[in-house]
């Protein structure tokens, strides 16, 4: 990384990016994968950040790169509102996101 003047992004939420369960070892963690650019990128982009996502269905968390933060979200400040299943497209608009998600995962 120092020889192609890379550096990393600064990272929020969970510091391990992989876990697995060993028998005879029990959890490991690794912080694994990183997102990396250049002095450019970071000169036009001085506040994107990394955020850990939680691993669901691998055991490598995916990393969101977040260009222009806005404000603190942490899984903590998130919560469910019951007037979301009020919504007449809930169902639809679930549908075309999980289906838009799963087409960037590969089994």
């Amino acid at each position: 990384m120092e020889d192609c003047n890379m550096m990393e992004v600064d990272t929020k939420g969970n510091r391990f990016t992989w876990m697995i369960m060993r028998e005879g070892e029990g959890l490991i963690r690794e912080c694994l994968d990183r997102v990396v650019v250049n002095a450019v990128w970071k000169t036009q982009f001085q506040s994107g950040l990394c955020c850990v996502l939680q691993a669901i269905g691998s055991d490598h968390t995916p990393l969101l790169l977040d260009l222009e933060p806005k404000e603190s979200v942490t899984p903590k400040s998130l919560g469910f509102d019951e007037r979301w299943l009020m919504h007449p497209k809930l169902e639809e608009i679930v549908k075309a996101q999980w289906e838009r998600f799963m087409k960037g995962v590969v089994v």
